[in-house]
């Protein structure tokens, strides 16, 4: 009999009571035998973690494979993740939200596939759940290099939890997340993952169930998600001095980078800020801008307007975005910035 190899599930917990019985179900019933489950409890106020053990008392079989680890405090979502990776063991690594779950197969089908491509990254396709589930199909180009590039240029997600990931690819390269870094923090690590990825395979299946909870609108970009995107765009440009030979659209799909957080600021946040992010991003130009293979109509006249300084514009644009948004909240649909890692959801 050929011997699994073990794959470590790592699942962030935070203010997820209403959730966590489902996904701890459908982690605890994968038709894949060798893994090793790991809850990171972020000092949670409710009694997520305490829902989490009873659901295990069900499944027996799994309780030597389960730990229960303790943030000392609430340390966020980036740390949460990668005390869940310095405590794993396994072969493979995936991620699984504690208010999101998995197809029971999902594990399964996934070493499968990169045992047979002999694969360093394995990606499946998601359904987004609002009121009903949204195919998201993630069409993995054959070269990691152009994962990289469609990564960084907003036309693949990011999330870590539809990828399973040879624990080897974090260690040889020194991959980890960064303290504070809870903006982007899959994208944060996922592009370098990429880059070093000898092979990447893709199975064009819907194994992993995203729940994108509707909440009332706020601020898409506040203070201090606009920091943390400031803080990984420095990341990302020491990665590139240190590698001088990236191909030039890879270079560009960075360039476009900054140029999605200067339509964001002017867009989405606190326009005082608009003088500080266009120095610190000034490698952006307004052509990056207009060129953005996510920037929409949106986007596009509100940056003609910022470019020519013609305020009222802007802001009557700003005005138009808030509205839509309001309304289709009311309307019992979710929206945020498709500018924003796409889906990606907030405490």
């Amino acid at each position: 009999m050929t011997i699994q190899p073990k794959v470590s599930i790592i699942i962030p917990v935070y203010n997820v009571e209403k959730y966590i019985e489902q996904c701890a179900r459908s982690v605890f019933e994968q038709t894949y035998e060798n893994l090793e489950i790991i809850f990171v409890n972020d000092c949670t106020p409710d009694k997520s973690m305490e829902i989490a053990k009873r659901v295990l008392e069900e499944f027996p079989n799994r309780k030597p494979q389960t730990k229960f680890i303790n943030n000392s405090r609430n340390r966020g979502s980036a740390m949460t993740r990668q005390n869940g990776m310095d405590n794993s063991t396994g072969y493979y690594t995936i991620h699984c939200d504690s208010d999101d779950w998995m197809d029971t197969r999902m594990i399964e089908l996934l070493v499968n596939k990169a045992q047979e491509e002999d694969a360093d990254i394995t990606i499946c396709d998601f359904y987004v759940v609002k009121q009903k589930a949204r195919l998201y199909k993630m069409n993995v180009p054959d070269e990691p290099i152009e994962c990289m590039r469609k990564l960084l240029e907003g036309l693949m997600h990011a999330g870590l939890w539809s990828k399973l990931i040879k624990k080897s690819l974090y260690e040889d390269y020194q991959v980890k997340h960064t303290e504070g870094l809870n903006e982007r923090e899959d994208l944060s690590v996922m592009y370098k993952l990429m880059y070093h990825a000898r092979k990447i395979a893709y199975l064009p299946e819907p194994l992993y169930f995203y729940r994108n909870v509707p909440r009332p609108y706020t601020s898409v970009l506040p203070k201090t998600k606009l920091e943390n995107c400031l803080q990984l765009m420095e990341q990302m440009d020491e990665f590139r001095s240190q590698h001088p030979t990236l191909p030039p659209e890879v270079t560009q799909a960075f360039i476009y980078q900054k140029a999605q957080i200067k339509m964001l600021v002017s867009l989405y946040g606190d326009r005082s800020e608009l003088k500080r992010v266009n120095e610190l991003l000034e490698e952006a130009t307004f052509k990056d801008a207009m060129a953005h293979p996510q920037s929409t109509l949106t986007h596009k006249i509100n940056w003609v307007f910022e470019t020519l300084r013609f305020t009222p514009g802007v802001l009557f644009i700003r005005l138009l975005a808030k509205t839509r948004a309001k309304l289709l909240i009311i309307r019992g649909r979710h929206t945020t910035c498709p500018m924003i890692n796409e889906y990606k959801k907030e405490r």
